[in-house]
């Protein structure tokens, strides 16, 4: 009789051990229910931003600027967990040579932040930006710091991008290297009008 009752007693902690288990699964699928609906709602806040946008990038530097064209292609993926964007860009003589950006972004519920991550064609460059949503304004903000960005001056760079119209966005990228610049300077705008 000794043997039923440890053999009783071994079939009552496994099913103790899956009824924890259980309500463990249940209390995490309730907490990533929650996190999703976060991530839904800020999310939505960029919404704005999906469809396919021609682009007007302007580049300031000590010898003027520059321009190029383009399009941004944004779309929502994963479960609307992040918008990506494709972005292409090139001289207007010269299509066939441009340049190409992935990008990703996403709401991060611990930190209460959006975080957006850019891959580069050609290079193993990874950037990864913070940043918040001002609702009064319609502005994502971002900011970044970039360690030896290029081989000797840190970076550090701030992006605004206006979400006030919904068929036209002003985008503009802000930068410090240091030590070389004492003082931060706009050297990126790019506006972006809805493609029909």
């Amino acid at each position: 009789m000794r043997w039923l009752s440890s053999i009783g007693g071994t079939r009552n902690s496994a099913i103790c051990v899956v009824a924890l288990t259980y309500l463990t699964l249940i209390a995490s699928n309730r907490a990533d229910e929650a996190e999703y609906a976060r991530i839904r709602a800020a999310m939505n806040k960029l919404g704005p931003l999906v469809g396919t946008w021609n682009t007007v990038v302007r580049f300031f530097d000590k010898e003027g600027v520059t321009e190029e064209v383009g399009t941004y292609t944004v779309s929502r993926v994963l479960d609307n967990t992040y918008p990506e964007f494709i972005m292409e860009r090139h001289k207007k003589e010269n299509p066939e040579r441009n340049r190409k950006i992935i990008s990703y972004v996403t709401f991060n519920p611990k930190s209460n932040q959006y975080d957006t991550t850019y891959f580069y064609a050609r290079s193993a460059l990874r950037v990864t930006e913070t940043g918040e949503y001002d609702d009064a304004t319609n502005e994502f903000r971002t900011t970044c710091f970039i360690p030896l960005e290029d081989g000797v001056n840190d970076e550090t760079v701030r992006t605004i991008t206006s979400l006030k119209e919904p068929n036209k966005i002003l985008y503009r990228h802000y930068s410090r290297r240091s030590p070389k610049d004492t003082s931060e300077r706009m050297d990126l705008e790019i506006a972006l009008t809805r493609a029909h």
